[in-house]
């Protein structure tokens, strides 16, 4: 029950996050980013989990979604709106580089998560693999 409260709360504050991140980034552009990353990280989790890579024990609408809502429609959006905001006038260099920035501290605090609470736990999965698809999916952004 706690872990529920804690993305409850997350979610809300993640939300809020959002919303300013859009407006900041400009609208037309912030919902791009968002609609654009929520539809490739939902897709990209539904196979993940399908597949039985790993799983969310831990999750606001378990009868809804076998995947995490709040990491895929509102934390990682939020992220990856950031990451394009801060990236968008940089060489491609710099890009990879401020990349790596958000989906290296993003890897270890999911892999935090995994050992320390219920709220994802791996299968056939690995935070190297995390940290792959995490700096793909911010790039492909």
């Amino acid at each position: 029950m706690k872990e529920k409260q804690i993305l409850r709360k997350l979610t809300f504050i993640g939300m809020i996050a959002l919303v300013l991140s859009i407006k900041k980034a400009g609208l037309r552009e912030g919902l791009l980013i968002y609609g654009l990353h929520s539809s490739l990280t939902s897709f990209w989790g539904q196979i993940v989990v399908n597949k039985k890579l790993l799983s969310y024990p831990v999750r606001l609408t378990p009868n809804l979604f076998y995947t995490s809502n709040t990491f895929e429609f509102v934390l990682f959006p939020l992220l990856s709106t950031w990451n394009y905001m801060w990236t968008k006038k940089s060489s491609k260099l710099g890009i990879l580089f401020k990349t790596l920035c958000f989906s290296i501290p993003l890897t270890l605090v999911e892999v935090w998560l995994e050992k320390k609470t219920h709220f994802i736990k791996y299968k056939n999965w690995n935070g190297f693999r995390s940290f792959w698809t995490v700096t793909a999916i911010l790039l492909v952004i």
